[in-house]
This record gives C-alpha cells, sequence and structure tokens, in this order.
C-alpha cells in the first residue's frame, strides 16, 4: 500500500537534491511504495524488471518493513507493473550482457555469488566467485570491445581474511 507509512510526507525536512539547482527533473514519478532499499531495475527481452527490499533503508527496521523481496515487471515501458511470474534471484546487483543476465549477491564474510538467466523466467544455480571476502560493486560490460570490468573490494570480518582492498578484475569470456 503507497502512503501507509508515509503519506505523503517527506522522509527528512531537507533532503540531498534541496541544494541542487538549474538540473533538468523529471517529467514524472511514480511511487511504487512507501518502503524500500536498494533497488535494482534493468531493461530484458523487452520488459523492465525492478527489485527491492521491503525495509526501512539505513535507518533500520524501525517501521513495519517486513524485508520480503518486491519484485514488479514492466512489458509496456512502465506504463503497468505485474508481479514477475517467477520470483527473480536475491540480486545486490545486475548486469544485463547481450542475451543473459547475471544476478550477484554479497555473502557476509564470503563473498559474491553469481547466477544467471537467459530468459528472464529460469536461472541457474548460485555458484562462488571471485574469492572470499571481495564483494563485487559495479559489474559492467563492454559491448564494443566484449569485456567485463568489475572493482571487487574486500570486506574482511575475520582475522584471517585479508584488508580492505579493491582489485580490478577484466574478463572476456564473462564474469561469472
Amino acid at each position: 500500500a503507497i502512503g501507509k507509512f508515509r503519506p505523503g510526507e517527506r522522509s527528512s525536512q531537507v533532503i540531498t537534491s534541496d541544494g541542487i539547482q538549474n538540473v533538468v527533473r523529471p517529467r514524472w514519478t511514480r511511487a511504487m511504495g512507501d518502503l524500500g532499499g536498494w533497488p535494482v531495475m534493468y531493461r530484458f527481452k523487452d520488459k523492465i524488471f525492478l527489485q527491492y527490499p521491503h525495509v526501512d533503508a539505513h535507518r533500520g527496521a524501525r517501521l513495519e518493513g517486513t524485508g520480503k523481496p518486491v519484485e514488479y515487471v514492466s512489458p509496456d515501458d512502465g506504463k503497468s507493473w505485474v508481479e514477475p511470474e517467477q520470483p527473480l534471484p536475491a540480486a545486490d546487483e545486475v548486469l544485463v550482457a547481450e542475451d543473459t543476465v547475471f544476478y550477484y549477491r554479497f555473502v557476509k564474510g564470503e563473498g559474491t555469488q553469481v547466477c544467471t538467466a537467459t530468459d528472464g523466467k529460469t536461472f541457474s544455480d548460485w555458484k562462488n566467485f571471485y574469492k572470499a571476502p571481495f564483494w563485487l560493486w559495479g559489474v559492467t560490460y563492454d559491448p564494443f570491445s566484449k569485456i567485463f570490468w568489475a572493482p571487487p573490494h574486500a570486506i574482511p570480518v575475520r582475522p584471517e581474511q585479508c584488508t580492505r582492498q579493491i582489485h580490478l578484475l577484466q574478463s572476456k569470456d564473462v564474469i561469472a
């Protein structure tokens, strides 16, 4: 339900974009929910996918967030939204590269796992990617060179793991 937790009110008296002037603003916006954090939106096979956890973002669980995923698919460029035919993988990052969607999730203390889909409905099993405790943020695919790039960073949680650092990965054969 929209307007249940924040009925038309700002979450803060001052928000970051208040100080920005002389920029192009969106022509329209639409609320997809009151609560949510870390949205993932991507276009694949002529559909737009949107998913996010039902939480109160970085403010913690002070409202009635369930923590469950919220998932929508639009077959008509955002005019209407429906739930997907199959639940989407709970992903922290998503990358579309040609005819494949790569879903990345972070496992605390372990690193990044990846699964893939070529139809948006059938998903591979999760498998470990790269090495612990690195998390992949900002995986990029360059369709011209057909090269994948990623800057994984280490978030150690155990003393035997490395210090905080960032690597640079490059792959021609698919980061998966």
